[in-house]
């Protein structure tokens, strides 16, 4: 065990895993932009394409609940593998369908395959760093937003049509000649539940407020992810730049400061740093909401993509440490869940009141579940020392 994890091994272990997670980003950028394309291609009203794109959110739950069964009965390192190859084998027939029901089915297996690789990574990911005894969750999210960032950049350049799939189908390709170089190095399962928790899951108070604070972060997340754009033009007059300027300055700010989550998380501490990301965050969403001026509102999204930055990777450590591969699993599925389910909320609260209501409203439960499961994780934490200065 040691031979896999430490050394040499441990480091092409670690690549190995961030390569996974690069390579998930990558496929999702390079979908989000080739949206328009899709729509083209298949000759979908606005409306009609809107009931299309519900097969992904189909395919992802039921990715939750498989992911919930599988990772314990299959283990973490075949699931990554089988579901890295399906989901861009999945990627490629939704952006070459002509058809809506090639379509359908081929966006619901990226949902599926998709959800799964997510789980299985943050898995291996987790795994890794408790046994490397070196914080590294954090950094792998930040490729992960690299990722994404370049597979949206290589496919958006190209123009709408044929030479946007072409684009698309040669990420697609260096994207499978990547996970071939590297998935070879992925941590093995018969080690991975040899000395990691016991499989079964135990849902005790500490579990279940990391799985809703990862919920809550995720719906924060998404919140300023879509609605940003549309709450600063149609909050503020001549905000044309101003609207991709704060998705900008959130998206940004994030992908940068997970690249220093690891070494911050080292040298203060991962609770220290999740209380002061989760202050950040609240102070954030209240700049948001209450700006006075688009400028103010960018600066809100910016700090929020610095506090939101390292709050889900630390989750996911947590989890890990508190029931193995089982509480990693239940807290990415925690996510999940609260993704697929809170846009609609988030519509609503638009319509019923206004878009700045929506951030208002994310930052209520974010502020409740985010300091119980501070005070929570303190108070176990303190225990836990009493019990050894006992014996």
């Amino acid at each position: 065990m040691a031979s896999i994890l430490y050394g040499k091994h441990g480091n092409a272990a670690a690549r190995a895993i961030a390569t996974m997670f690069f390579i998930n980003g990558c496929v999702f950028g390079s979908w989000s932009a080739l949206i328009p394309s899709a729509k083209g291609q298949l000759g979908a009203s606005e409306v009609g394409f809107g009931w299309l794109l519900f097969a992904f959110g189909a395919g992802a739950l039921t990715g939750v609940f498989s992911s919930l069964f599988a990772m314990q009965r299959i283990g973490s390192r075949l699931i990554l593998r089988v579901s890295a190859l399906a989901l861009l084998a999945a990627m490629a027939s939704t952006i070459a369908a002509t058809s809506q029901g090639v379509f359908v089915v081929s966006l619901f297996l990226v949902g599926l395959f998709g959800c799964l690789m997510d789980v299985a990574m943050n898995e291996q990911g987790a795994f890794a760093e408790r046994h490397l005894s070196r914080p590294i969750l954090s950094t792998l999210h930040a490729l992960w937003s690299i990722g994404g960032l370049v597979g949206a950049v290589l496919c958006g350049i190209a123009p709408a049509g044929m030479a946007a799939i072409s684009c698309a189908m040669a990420t697609l390709l260096v994207l499978a000649f990547l996970f071939a170089m590297a998935q070879g190095n992925l941590l093995g399962d018969v080690a991975n539940r040899r000395h990691d928790k016991p499989a079964r899951l135990h849902l005790g108070v500490g579990l279940v407020l990391l799985g809703l604070f990862a919920g809550c972060c995720v719906a924060a997340d998404g919140a300023v992810r879509d609605w940003s754009a549309l709450f600063i033009s149609g909050t503020f007059t001549d905000a044309a730049i101003g609207a991709s300027l704060g998705y900008g300055a959130y998206a940004g700010a994030m992908a940068l400061f997970r690249f220093f989550g690891d070494r911050l998380c080292a040298r203060f501490g991962k609770a220290n740093l999740l209380f002061a990301s989760t202050i950040t965050v609240l102070a954030s969403l209240l700049v948001i909401a209450y700006a006075p001026s688009m400028e103010v509102a960018i600066v809100g999204f910016l700090l929020f993509g610095i506090g939101i930055s390292n709050v889900f990777p630390i989750l996911v450590s947590f989890a890990g440490a508190k029931a193995g591969s089982a509480g990693v699993t239940f807290t990415v599925s925690m996510a999940y869940v609260a993704a697929l389910s809170c846009p609609p909320l988030f519509g609503w609260i638009a319509a019923s009141t206004s878009l700045a209501t929506i951030f208002l409203a994310v930052a209520l439960p974010f502020l409740v579940v985010g300091f119980a499961t501070l005070v929570h994780s303190r108070q176990t934490s303190r225990a836990g020392m009493a019990i050894a200065e006992n014996h």
